[in-house]
Protein backbone atom coordinates (compact mmCIF):
# COMPACT_ATOMS: atom_id res chain seq x y z
CA UNK A 1 0.00 0.00 0.00
CA UNK A 2 1.39 3.42 -0.97
CA UNK A 3 2.05 6.17 1.55
CA UNK A 4 -0.79 8.27 0.11
CA UNK A 5 -3.21 5.35 0.47
CA UNK A 6 -2.17 4.86 4.10
CA UNK A 7 -2.72 8.55 4.84
CA UNK A 8 -6.10 8.50 3.13
CA UNK A 9 -7.15 5.43 5.11
CA UNK A 10 -6.03 7.00 8.39
CA UNK A 11 -7.98 10.13 7.62
CA UNK A 12 -11.12 8.14 6.89
CA UNK A 13 -10.79 6.11 10.08
CA UNK A 14 -10.14 9.24 12.11
CA UNK A 15 -13.18 11.05 10.70
CA UNK A 16 -15.47 8.04 10.97
CA UNK A 17 -14.53 7.37 14.58
CA UNK A 18 -15.03 10.94 15.68
CA UNK A 19 -18.29 11.34 13.77
CA UNK A 20 -19.58 8.21 15.46
CA UNK A 21 -18.62 9.56 18.87
CA UNK A 22 -20.25 12.90 18.09
CA UNK A 23 -23.68 11.26 17.98
CA UNK A 24 -23.58 10.15 21.60
CA UNK A 25 -20.82 11.93 23.48
CA UNK A 26 -22.27 15.38 24.17
CA UNK A 27 -22.68 14.86 27.97
CA UNK A 28 -19.17 13.44 28.16
CA UNK A 29 -17.88 16.34 26.10
CA UNK A 30 -19.38 18.88 28.50
CA UNK A 31 -17.77 17.10 31.44
CA UNK A 32 -14.45 16.93 29.62
CA UNK A 33 -14.59 20.64 28.81
CA UNK A 34 -15.39 21.50 32.42
CA UNK A 35 -12.46 19.39 33.58
CA UNK A 36 -10.24 21.01 30.96
CA UNK A 37 -11.22 24.49 32.20
CA UNK A 38 -10.56 23.48 35.81
CA UNK A 39 -7.14 22.10 34.93
CA UNK A 40 -6.35 25.25 32.96
CA UNK A 41 -7.28 27.42 35.95
CA UNK A 42 -5.02 25.44 38.28
CA UNK A 43 -2.15 25.58 35.80
CA UNK A 44 -2.55 29.33 35.30
CA UNK A 45 -2.65 29.93 39.05
CA UNK A 46 0.46 27.79 39.51
CA UNK A 47 2.30 29.69 36.76
CA UNK A 48 1.52 33.05 38.33
CA UNK A 49 2.59 31.86 41.76
CA UNK A 50 5.92 30.66 40.36
CA UNK A 51 6.44 33.98 38.61
CA UNK A 52 5.68 35.86 41.83
CA UNK A 53 8.15 33.73 43.79
CA UNK A 54 10.87 34.43 41.23
CA UNK A 55 10.30 38.14 41.62
CA UNK A 56 10.77 37.84 45.37
CA UNK A 57 7.20 38.46 46.41
CA UNK A 58 7.11 37.14 49.96
CA UNK A 59 3.83 38.52 51.15
CA UNK A 60 1.63 35.44 51.22
CA UNK A 61 -1.66 37.32 51.28
CA UNK A 62 -0.72 39.46 48.31
CA UNK A 63 0.51 36.41 46.43
CA UNK A 64 -2.75 34.55 46.98
CA UNK A 65 -4.81 37.57 46.02
CA UNK A 66 -2.78 38.10 42.85
CA UNK A 67 -3.06 34.45 41.90
CA UNK A 68 -6.82 34.43 42.41
CA UNK A 69 -7.27 37.62 40.42
CA UNK A 70 -5.21 36.31 37.51
CA UNK A 71 -7.06 33.00 37.50
CA UNK A 72 -10.41 34.81 37.47
CA UNK A 73 -9.23 36.93 34.56
CA UNK A 74 -8.06 33.93 32.58
CA UNK A 75 -11.19 31.85 33.08
CA UNK A 76 -13.78 34.62 33.28
CA UNK A 77 -17.07 32.76 32.82
CA UNK A 78 -18.83 33.30 29.51
CA UNK A 79 -22.40 32.12 29.27
CA UNK A 80 -22.79 30.13 26.08
CA UNK A 81 -25.60 31.59 23.95
CA UNK A 82 -28.84 29.60 24.14
CA UNK A 83 -28.66 28.91 20.42
CA UNK A 84 -25.73 26.54 20.95
CA UNK A 85 -27.30 24.69 23.88
CA UNK A 86 -29.10 22.29 21.53
CA UNK A 87 -27.96 20.17 18.59
CA UNK A 88 -31.45 19.90 17.06
CA UNK A 89 -31.64 21.60 13.62
CA UNK A 90 -33.61 24.83 13.83
CA UNK A 91 -35.95 25.97 11.03
CA UNK A 92 -35.69 29.74 10.47
CA UNK A 93 -36.72 32.33 7.91
CA UNK A 94 -34.14 34.97 7.04
CA UNK A 95 -35.74 38.04 5.49
CA UNK A 96 -33.53 40.66 3.85
CA UNK A 97 -33.03 42.55 0.59
CA UNK A 98 -31.51 39.75 -1.46
CA UNK A 99 -30.88 41.89 -4.52
CA UNK A 100 -28.85 44.35 -2.45
CA UNK A 101 -26.92 41.57 -0.75
CA UNK A 102 -26.01 40.06 -4.11
CA UNK A 103 -24.60 43.41 -5.21
CA UNK A 104 -22.33 43.75 -2.17
CA UNK A 105 -19.13 42.11 -3.38
CA UNK A 106 -16.70 44.38 -1.57
CA UNK A 107 -14.90 43.60 1.68
CA UNK A 108 -16.18 46.88 3.16
CA UNK A 109 -19.85 46.23 2.41
CA UNK A 110 -22.21 47.76 5.00
CA UNK A 111 -24.73 46.02 7.21
CA UNK A 112 -28.34 45.91 5.99
CA UNK A 113 -31.58 45.47 7.96
CA UNK A 114 -32.79 41.87 8.28
CA UNK A 115 -34.95 39.66 10.46
CA UNK A 116 -34.77 36.01 11.43
CA UNK A 117 -37.93 34.17 12.49
CA UNK A 118 -38.47 30.80 14.15
CA UNK A 119 -41.21 28.96 16.02
CA UNK A 120 -40.56 28.58 19.75
CA UNK A 121 -41.34 25.60 21.99
CA UNK A 122 -44.99 26.65 22.48
CA UNK A 123 -45.67 27.28 18.80
CA UNK A 124 -45.30 31.06 18.80
CA UNK A 125 -43.48 32.69 15.89
CA UNK A 126 -40.57 34.75 17.20
CA UNK A 127 -39.08 37.41 14.92
CA UNK A 128 -35.67 38.81 15.80
CA UNK A 129 -34.45 42.03 14.15
CA UNK A 130 -30.82 42.00 13.12
CA UNK A 131 -28.44 43.25 10.47
CA UNK A 132 -26.55 41.31 7.83
CA UNK A 133 -23.59 41.98 5.57
CA UNK A 134 -21.52 40.03 3.07
CA UNK A 135 -18.13 38.61 4.03
CA UNK A 136 -15.44 36.24 2.77
CA UNK A 137 -12.81 36.22 0.05
CA UNK A 138 -13.22 33.57 -2.66
CA UNK A 139 -16.89 32.85 -1.96
CA UNK A 140 -17.67 36.57 -1.85
CA UNK A 141 -16.53 36.87 -5.47
CA UNK A 142 -17.68 33.53 -6.85
CA UNK A 143 -20.85 32.38 -5.09
CA UNK A 144 -24.31 32.98 -6.45
CA UNK A 145 -25.38 33.81 -2.90
CA UNK A 146 -22.51 35.40 -0.93
CA UNK A 147 -21.64 34.32 2.63
CA UNK A 148 -23.07 36.46 5.41
CA UNK A 149 -22.24 37.79 8.84
CA UNK A 150 -25.10 38.81 11.09
CA UNK A 151 -25.14 41.33 13.92
CA UNK A 152 -27.69 40.84 16.68
CA UNK A 153 -28.57 43.46 19.27
CA UNK A 154 -28.73 42.07 22.81
CA UNK A 155 -31.61 44.41 23.61
CA UNK A 156 -33.68 43.46 20.56
CA UNK A 157 -32.99 39.72 20.98
CA UNK A 158 -33.60 39.45 24.72
CA UNK A 159 -35.39 36.23 25.76
CA UNK A 160 -34.90 34.72 22.29
CA UNK A 161 -32.59 31.99 21.00
CA UNK A 162 -30.49 34.65 19.30
CA UNK A 163 -29.66 36.61 22.45
CA UNK A 164 -25.98 37.22 23.24
CA UNK A 165 -24.76 36.05 19.81
CA UNK A 166 -22.62 39.08 19.00
CA UNK A 167 -21.51 39.05 15.35
CA UNK A 168 -21.42 35.40 14.24
CA UNK A 169 -21.03 34.02 10.75
CA UNK A 170 -23.97 32.54 8.92
CA UNK A 171 -22.47 29.79 6.77
CA UNK A 172 -25.01 29.66 3.95
CA UNK A 173 -25.26 27.98 0.57
CA UNK A 174 -23.01 29.13 -2.26
CA UNK A 175 -25.23 27.88 -5.08
CA UNK A 176 -28.81 26.67 -4.85
CA UNK A 177 -28.12 23.01 -5.65
CA UNK A 178 -28.17 19.78 -3.65
CA UNK A 179 -24.42 19.26 -4.15
CA UNK A 180 -23.56 22.62 -2.62
CA UNK A 181 -25.92 21.94 0.27
CA UNK A 182 -23.98 18.75 0.99
CA UNK A 183 -20.79 20.82 1.20
CA UNK A 184 -22.43 22.88 3.95
CA UNK A 185 -23.43 19.76 5.90
CA UNK A 186 -19.95 18.25 5.57
CA UNK A 187 -18.31 21.42 6.86
CA UNK A 188 -20.81 21.59 9.73
CA UNK A 189 -19.86 18.06 10.83
CA UNK A 190 -16.17 18.97 10.78
CA UNK A 191 -16.86 21.83 13.19
CA UNK A 192 -18.64 19.37 15.49
CA UNK A 193 -15.74 16.93 15.32
CA UNK A 194 -13.30 19.73 16.16
CA UNK A 195 -15.46 20.65 19.17
CA UNK A 196 -15.13 17.07 20.42
CA UNK A 197 -11.35 17.34 20.29
CA UNK A 198 -10.99 20.68 22.06
CA UNK A 199 -13.10 23.46 23.60
CA UNK A 200 -10.77 25.89 21.80
CA UNK A 201 -13.07 25.81 18.78
CA UNK A 202 -16.29 27.32 17.48
CA UNK A 203 -19.68 26.09 18.60
CA UNK A 204 -22.10 25.70 15.70
CA UNK A 205 -25.88 25.24 15.30
CA UNK A 206 -27.45 23.72 12.22
CA UNK A 207 -30.29 25.70 10.63
CA UNK A 208 -32.80 25.00 7.89
CA UNK A 209 -32.92 28.47 6.40
CA UNK A 210 -35.67 29.87 4.20
CA UNK A 211 -34.32 32.95 2.41
CA UNK A 212 -37.07 35.51 1.79
CA UNK A 213 -36.65 38.75 -0.15
CA UNK A 214 -37.89 41.74 1.84
CA UNK A 215 -38.38 43.76 -1.36
CA UNK A 216 -40.61 41.29 -3.22
CA UNK A 217 -41.83 38.91 -0.52
CA UNK A 218 -40.67 35.96 -2.62
CA UNK A 219 -38.75 32.98 -1.24
CA UNK A 220 -35.33 32.57 -2.85
CA UNK A 221 -34.45 29.15 -1.46
CA UNK A 222 -34.67 26.84 1.54
CA UNK A 223 -31.33 25.23 2.37
CA UNK A 224 -29.31 23.99 5.31
CA UNK A 225 -26.82 26.41 6.82
CA UNK A 226 -25.30 27.00 10.23
CA UNK A 227 -24.30 29.75 12.61
CA UNK A 228 -20.74 29.72 13.91
CA UNK A 229 -19.84 31.21 17.30
CA UNK A 230 -18.53 34.79 17.32
CA UNK A 231 -14.67 34.68 17.47
CA UNK A 232 -14.57 37.25 20.28
CA UNK A 233 -16.89 35.07 22.35
CA UNK A 234 -14.78 31.98 21.70
CA UNK A 235 -11.73 33.87 22.96
CA UNK A 236 -13.62 35.12 26.04
CA UNK A 237 -14.85 31.60 26.77
CA UNK A 238 -11.22 30.41 26.67
CA UNK A 239 -10.10 33.20 29.01
CA UNK A 240 -8.40 35.41 26.45
CA UNK A 241 -8.73 37.88 23.60
CA UNK A 242 -8.25 37.69 19.84
CA UNK A 243 -4.67 38.45 18.74
CA UNK A 244 -4.74 40.22 15.37
CA UNK A 245 -0.98 40.39 14.83
CA UNK A 246 0.42 38.16 12.07
CA UNK A 247 3.78 36.42 12.11
CA UNK A 248 3.46 33.93 14.96
CA UNK A 249 5.76 30.90 14.64
CA UNK A 250 5.27 27.38 15.97
CA UNK A 251 7.50 28.14 18.98
CA UNK A 252 5.25 31.07 19.92
CA UNK A 253 2.19 28.84 20.31
CA UNK A 254 0.99 26.77 23.23
CA UNK A 255 2.23 23.27 22.33
CA UNK A 256 -0.69 21.04 23.45
CA UNK A 257 -3.42 23.17 21.90
CA UNK A 258 -1.56 23.95 18.68
CA UNK A 259 -0.72 20.25 18.27
CA UNK A 260 -4.43 19.40 18.30
CA UNK A 261 -5.18 22.12 15.76
CA UNK A 262 -2.35 21.05 13.42
CA UNK A 263 -3.24 17.36 13.72
CA UNK A 264 -6.91 18.03 13.03
CA UNK A 265 -6.08 19.97 9.86
CA UNK A 266 -3.80 17.15 8.73
CA UNK A 267 -6.33 14.41 9.41
CA UNK A 268 -9.10 16.12 7.43
CA UNK A 269 -6.70 16.90 4.59
CA UNK A 270 -7.00 20.68 4.88
CA UNK A 271 -4.03 22.73 3.69
CA UNK A 272 -5.86 26.02 3.15
CA UNK A 273 -4.81 27.70 6.39
CA UNK A 274 -1.99 29.56 8.08
CA UNK A 275 -1.97 30.08 11.83
CA UNK A 276 0.86 32.61 11.65
CA UNK A 277 -0.72 34.34 8.66
CA UNK A 278 -4.18 34.39 10.27
CA UNK A 279 -5.63 32.68 7.20
CA UNK A 280 -8.69 30.62 8.14
CA UNK A 281 -7.44 30.76 11.70
CA UNK A 282 -7.59 32.92 14.79
CA UNK A 283 -5.01 33.33 17.54
CA UNK A 284 -6.09 33.73 21.15
CA UNK A 285 -3.86 35.24 23.84
CA UNK A 286 -4.73 34.36 27.45
CA UNK A 287 -4.19 36.53 30.51
CA UNK A 288 -1.07 34.47 31.25
CA UNK A 289 0.41 35.28 27.84
CA UNK A 290 -0.17 31.86 26.26
CA UNK A 291 -1.08 31.96 22.56
CA UNK A 292 -2.96 29.20 20.77
CA UNK A 293 -4.70 28.82 17.40
CA UNK A 294 -8.33 28.15 16.56
CA UNK A 295 -9.00 26.75 13.12
CA UNK A 296 -12.12 27.48 11.08
CA UNK A 297 -13.47 27.43 7.52
CA UNK A 298 -13.19 23.79 6.47
CA UNK A 299 -14.96 24.05 3.12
Amino acid sequence: MSRSSVCATLRLLFSAALLTVSMSATPLLLLAQSADSARAAKQDAKKLKQKSEKKGVNNKANSVDSTATAAETVIKPHKLPRLFASEVPLAVTLTLNIRQIRKDRDATAPYHPATMSYVDSVGVVVTVPMRARTRGIWRLKNCGFPPLRIKVSDKASKKTLFHNLGEPKLVNFCRNTDDYEQYILQEFMLYRVYQLLTPASHHVRLLKVTYADSATGKVEATRYGFISEDPAQVAERMGGTILKQKGAKADDLDAPRSSIAFLFQYMIGNTDFSFGGLHNAELVRTGMGDIFPIAYDFD
